[in-house]
């Protein structure tokens, strides 16, 4: 038994096999997460001016518009988004 633990750095053995499911796990979460936080900085940064400052305050709890605002945005871009990806693939093969 003693060969299947390893010794962590705070000093108690754990399972070799609990260590590296773990270390596995939090390799694939990071990566999920250092990708949509790219992501989201990639469309931070396209965002009209207003709408990144209305987003601060809202970070704040203070709220500039109403909740509802967020809402038709989100389903606005979600309505527009698969028409305007049409048009840039058609204007590709012009």
């Amino acid at each position: 038994m003693a060969q299947n633990m390893d010794t962590t750095k705070t000093g108690w053995p754990i399972p070799t096999k609990v260590k590296d499911d773990f270390v596995e796990f939090c390799a694939r979460v990071e990566s999920h997460a250092q990708a949509d936080c790219a992501g989201a900085l990639f469309l931070w940064l396209r965002m009209p001016p207003q709408i990144r400052e209305w987003a601060k305050l809202a970070a704040k709890g203070e709220d500039a518009v109403p909740a509802e605002f967020w809402t038709g945005l989100r389903e606005g871009l979600a309505d527009s988004l698969p028409s305007q990806l049409g048009e840039l693939g058609s204007s590709k093969g012009a």
